[in-house]
C-alpha cells in the first residue's frame, strides 16, 4: 500500500540484504529457480533492484487500485501486469545457465 498521487513515488522496492523477516504488508519477490543462480552476482542483483525502482508511479497506479483519500494498493497478481522490459536485457537466460559436472 502507498499513499500519494502519480507524481510521487508511492511504491518502492527494498533489497533485503539481511534476510530479515518481513510483515505481511510487503509483497515479497523471489527469483524462480532458473534465475536464482544468476542473482548470486551482487552487481547484477543491484542492477535488477535499481531497474525495479525505475518503474513509474503511473505504472503502479494503472495496474493497482485506489481507495478514498489517495491510498493505493497493489496485489501480487496486479504486480504481474507491470511490464519492465529492461529486466529482459539484464536477465538473459544464457547468464543463468547452470554448468553441470559429471562425476
Amino acid at each position: 500500500m502507498g499513499r500519494g498521487d502519480s507524481s510521487k513515488k508511492m511504491f518502492r522496492f527494498i533489497l533485503n540484504k539481511t534476510r530479515a523477516i518481513t510483515t505481511n504488508v510487503y509483497l515479497l519477490l523471489y527469483p524462480k529457480d532458473n534465475y536464482s543462480k544468476c542473482l548470486t552476482d551482487i552487481n547484477l542483483l543491484n542492477k535488477v533492484w535499481k531497474t525495479l525502482n525505475e518503474v513509474t508511479s503511473e505504472q503502479f497506479a494503472i495496474n493497482g487500485r485506489e481507495y478514498g483519500g489517495g491510498l493505493h494498493k497493489l496485489e501480487p497478481k496486479e504486480l504481474l501486469n507491470i511490464n519492465v522490459p529492461a529486466l529482459s536485457s539484464l536477465l538473459q537466460p544464457r547468464q543463468c545457465v547452470y554448468e553441470l559436472s559429471l562425476f
